[in-house]
């Protein structure tokens, strides 16, 4: 009796479902196949340029940020083919930079602030933490306003956001507070009551 002739059934074991990583970071990919008529080749293209004829491709490197389809070619004895995919979501790392106030700016005790932040990159939701080196409270917002610093002095300033996935980033800068003084009048001339 002559075999039967099956279609074969392509399958991406590894990763299991839509992939995130960020720019730079590498993939392992796995494919298997069942079903089919022996002799099989295999194809992968990973959709950034490189492709492999093996089953299993480890350490494929990912270098710009976007969304590629990692597609998984099986071709049995016969000629019959069957295809299987997954997405690779590759991201930007978050980066931050405090905008305002500008580095280095004095601020007068008991004046509120302003304090905002550029973001870049990141995967999803993102979190947000200001530290105000116990100058004054700190802040979950992205852009917290009317901060109060209520001593004088030199307070290291930092923020730092973080993505859904935990990667993290931190922008730093030092803020200067200093004494509100109060005016104190005098009457130079004449020296006394005339």
């Amino acid at each position: 009796l002559d075999p039967v002739d099956t279609v074969p059934v392509a399958s991406v074991d590894y990763p299991p479902s839509d992939k995130v990583i960020y720019e730079g970071e590498t993939v392992s990919f796995r494919g298997s196949v069942t079903d089919g008529n022996r002799p099989f080749t295999y194809r992968w293209d990973f959709g950034n340029g490189e492709t492999s004829d093996a089953e299993e491709s480890e350490d494929v490197l990912f270098e710009t940020p976007g969304k590629y389809t990692a597609t998984f070619t099986v071709t049995d004895g016969h000629g019959d083919t069957d295809e299987a995919s997954v997405t690779v979501s590759v991201y930007a790392e978050p980066a931050a930079a405090i905008v305002s106030p500008i580095p280095d700016e004095s601020v007068i005790q008991g004046s509120p602030v302003s304090f905002r932040a550029d973001v870049t990159g990141g995967y999803g939701e993102m979190t947000y933490l200001w530290n105000f080196a116990g100058g004054s409270e700190n802040s979950d917002e992205k852009e917290p306003e009317n901060v109060v610093f209520g001593e004088p002095g030199a307070y290291p300033v930092a923020f730092v956001v973080t993505d859904e996935n935990g990667k993290q980033a931190l922008a730093e800068m030092r803020l200067t507070v200093i004494a509100d003084l109060i005016p104190v009048a005098s009457i130079v001339e004449p020296e006394s009551d005339v």
